[in-house]
C-alpha cells in the first residue's frame, strides 16, 4: 500500500494498520466500499475520535492476507 502513496502509521510488529485518507467522506465511502465490493471489513475514523482531517480507515492485517 505504500508503494501505491498510502500513508500507513503504526508499529511493525502490530497487525493493526491506520491507513491515513485525511477527509472523513473519503474514509467513511472506502471503508463501504471495502466491505461492499470486496468482503473486508474496515473502520473509519473521523473527527472527534482522531483530530479533524486525520481520518483513515484501520486495517487489521494478517498472515492470510496478500
Amino acid at each position: 500500500m505504500k508503494a501505491l502513496g498510502f500513508r500507513i502509521s503504526g508499529h511493525d510488529e502490530s497487525p493493526i494498520a491506520p491507513v491515513w485518507l485525511g477527509d472523513a467522506r473519503i474514509a467513511t465511502k472506502m471503508s463501504e466500499i471495502m466491505m461492499q465490493k470486496h468482503n473486508i471489513f474496515v473502520i473509519g475514523f473521523s473527527y472527534p475520535v482522531v483530530p479533524k482531517d486525520q481520518a483513515r480507515i484501520r486495517v487489521q492485517l494478517s498472515a492470510a492476507h496478500t
